[in-house]
C-alpha cells in the first residue's frame, strides 16, 4: 500500500510538473508573439507615418494659405469699392448677402449678428476681407473632398462659411459665437506651428469629424479663426492599408481618442470613447 500510495504521489507531481510546465512554455510563446505583433504593426505605422503627415499637411497649408490672406488684406487701406453686397434680414435679425448679387456657388455664407448702421469702418474691412476670402475658400473646398466646410469666424459675431447655405437655414445668436472657435483658441493657444487641432467629433450627420484653424490677427489684434472641417475618410484609407491578421486593432490619437477601429462595428467611435 505505501509503495502504490508513493507512486501516486510521485506520478501526481510528475503530471503537475508536466502541466505547469507546459503552461509556462504556451505563455511565454504568446507573450513573444503578441510581442511580435505588436512590433511589426508599430514597424508597419512608422513605414507609413510620412504618407499620413503628408495627407495633414495638406489641411494644414490649406488654413495656413488662409490665415496669411486674411492678415495680408487686413493691413491695406479699407476700400469701400469693395465691401461685399449684404442686407439685413429682419425675420433673422441678421446681416446676409444679397442673393441676387451674387453667385452662390462662389461664394460662402456670409453672415453676421450686427445691424447694419452699427458697423464701424474697421468691423466693415474685417466683412470685407472675409468676402474676399471666397475663392481661396471654393478652391480648398474643391480640390479636397474630405473638407466640407472651409470658413472665417469673426470675433465680432460674424461669419463667412464655404459652400454657401441660406441665411434662413441657419441659426446664429451671440452665445453660438461666444463658445466656438474664436474662444477656444484664446483659451487654449496653439500648437508650436500656430494651429488649432480639434479633438474627434460627431456632426450632425453622424460623420466623425476634425476641425483645424488658425487665429488671424490685424495689428497684433485677434480678429477671428480661419479653418477647415473634414472628415477621417483619407485617414481611414491610410489604416485600411495596415495588414494584419491577429485581434482588433485600435488606433489612438495624443489625446487618447479613438480615430480607427478595425472590427466590424464598435460604439466606442460613435460615442467618442476615449482609452485611459
Amino acid at each position: 500500500m505505501n509503495f502504490f500510495s508513493r507512486f501516486k504521489k510521485i506520478a501526481a507531481i510528475s503530471y503537475g510538473g508536466v502541466i505547469i510546465s507546459a503552461a509556462l512554455l504556451f505563455s511565454s510563446l504568446y507573450q513573444e508573439s503578441s510581442a511580435y505583433i505588436i512590433k511589426a504593426l508599430k514597424f508597419q505605422l512608422i513605414e507609413q507615418t510620412q504618407a499620413l503627415n503628408f495627407l495633414l499637411r495638406i489641411r494644414a497649408d490649406a488654413v495656413r494659405s488662409l490665415k496669411i490672406q486674411a492678415e495680408d488684406f487686413l493691413k491695406e487701406k479699407p476700400n469701400t469699392n469693395l465691401r461685399p453686397p449684404i442686407e439685413y434680414v429682419k425675420e433673422k435679425h441678421i446681416f446676409a448677402l444679397k442673393r441676387d448679387d451674387v453667385s452662390k456657388g462662389k461664394v460662402g455664407n456670409l453672415t453676421g449678428l450686427l445691424p447694419l448702421n452699427k458697423i464701424d469702418e474697421s468691423t466693415w474691412h474685417e466683412i470685407t476681407m472675409a468676402y474676399h476670402l471666397n475663392p481661396l475658400l471654393r478652391v480648398i473646398k474643391t480640390n479636397t473632398q474630405t473638407i466640407t466646410m472651409a470658413y472665417y469666424i469673426s470675433n465680432r459675431y460674424f461669419s463667412n462659411i464655404f459652400p454657401w447655405k441660406s441665411p434662413k437655414k441657419s441659426y446664429f445668436c451671440a452665445e453660438e459665437f461666444k463658445q466656438g472657435l474664436c474662444t477656444r483658441i484664446l483659451d487654449e493657444g496653439t500648437d508650436k506651428d500656430g494651429l488649432f487641432w480639434t479633438d474627434l467629433y460627431l456632426s450632425p450627420e453622424n460623420v466623425l469629424m476634425m476641425t483645424c484653424a488658425a487665429p488671424v490677427y490685424e495689428n497684433q489684434t485677434f480678429r477671428g479663426v480661419v479653418a477647415i472641417d473634414f472628415t477621417l475618410g483619407a485617414l481611414s484609407h491610410f489604416f485600411n492599408s495596415i495588414h494584419h491578421n491577429f485581434g482588433r486593432l485600435f488606433v489612438l490619437n495624443d489625446q487618447n481618442s479613438i480615430l480607427e477601429d478595425t472590427g466590424y462595428y464598435s460604439d466606442v467611435i460613435e460615442n467618442n470613447i476615449k482609452l485611459n
